[in-house]
């Protein structure tokens, strides 16, 4: 694969750079969401503890009696508020922050093209970048903005639902009233949390994308430049199969990606054409090359191979029953974008063993 080992290690600079932005964007989100809870828990708890008075002792709540709890639905509407405002100021931070993302992806992107040129001055050498537009860059960030907005609108409702499920599934169970309490409120804090992951990973998914959608309006402004782009995981233990597949796969400059698994933190690393096809004549391009995700895998050890691909996958694979570009599936979704993820171990070609 012809991006060289340097230039990927730029790029892995340049996504643990962008993880810090959006580490430090998404603990404002989580300290919002927790601070929200506490000023909710008091409000449950007394609608909670004013129903569960209100029974004969060893009677179990009605659910249609929590529907008539006026204290109870005040809780609800402020929790669903809660989130609703948490959101609107969460999509304000994203707002400001992300035009400033797209100009240090761009930067970065730059950089690593420029370092798998020949050094500046070598005859033959008259290499000029085009600029994206200002136009095409804002146009990029209203329409992630639009699809967070999209994707965040359900998330209050889905919250409220979710607290309903807890607090009726919390009081069908006869028990102390200070023992349901308790626990209805452990459950009621939990399905309002339940929402955080999924605001959090919204945002950061289609922030991340916005970067990509960036770097290819780049690479396609200059195409006497470009030949592509490559494919590049997080190479540990931690990493997906399916993005560990792609490693070190080569696309167009016009295909979209890497169009990994939501929070994925593959790069789209630029690959610049030969030096003789730049009009470098007698100069030996001698940029080094990555390695593939197999080729990365061969060289891991069994508890991190394990890790990565779960035991079944990483007895298949071992014994030569499976590759690992079985292991990746290309998925359409018409709500979102298509995406790389995981083959069903039920889907996977399994050949006969070569190898124990």
């Amino acid at each position: 694969m012809t991006v060289p080992a340097t230039v990927a290690a730029m790029a892995s600079e340049e996504k643990a750079r962008q993880g810090r932005a959006l580490d430090a964007l998404e603990a404002r989100l989580i300290a919002a969401w927790s601070d929200a809870w506490e000023q909710l828990e008091p409000e449950f708890e007394h609608a909670i503890t004013e129903i569960l008075a209100t029974r004969a002792t060893g009677d179990r709540v009605r659910p249609s009696t929590m529907a008539r709890s006026r204290r109870l639905a005040q809780a609800l509407e402020q929790a669903r508020e809660s989130v609703t405002s948490i959101l609107t100021e969460h999509g304000a931070r994203v707002e400001d922050q992300l035009p400033g993302m797209l100009d240090a992806a761009l930067s970065g992107h730059r950089a690593m093209v420029a370092a798998q040129l020949p050094p500046a001055g070598t005859p033959g050498l008259t290499v000029a970048f085009d600029q994206v537009s200002r136009d095409a860059l804002d146009w990029i960030v209203t329409r992630t903005l639009d699809r967070v907005h999209a994707l965040s609108i359900p998330l209050p409702a889905e919250v409220e639902v979710a607290l309903r499920r807890a607090l009726v599934r919390g009081v069908a169970v006869g028990d102390n009233p200070v023992t349901v309490a308790r626990d209805l409120i452990a459950r009621t804090g939990t399905a309002f949390n339940g929402g955080l992951p999924r605001a959090v990973t919204i945002a950061r998914t289609e922030m991340l994308d916005a970067t990509r959608a960036a770097e290819q309006a780049w690479e396609e402004t200059n195409p006497e430049v470009m030949a592509g782009w490559t494919w590049v995981a997080a190479l540990d233990s931690k990493c997906c199969a399916a993005c560990l597949a792609m490693h070190g796969t080569e696309h167009p400059p016009e295909e979209s990606g890497p169009d990994g698994h939501p929070r994925c933190r593959c790069a789209r690393v630029p690959r610049t054409r030969s030096w003789e096809d730049l009009g470098i004549r007698g100069l030996r391009d001698t940029r080094p090359v990555i390695q593939t995700g197999e080729e990365w895998l061969g060289d891991q050890d069994d508890t991190t191979v394990t890790q990565i691909l779960g035991p079944t996958r990483a007895d298949l694979w071992r014994t030569g029953r499976a590759d690992l570009s079985d292991m990746v599936t290309v998925r359409d979704n018409p709500d979102w974008r298509r995406s790389h993820t995981l083959t069903p171990i039920r889907d996977l070609p399994v050949k006969e063993a070569t190898a124990v």
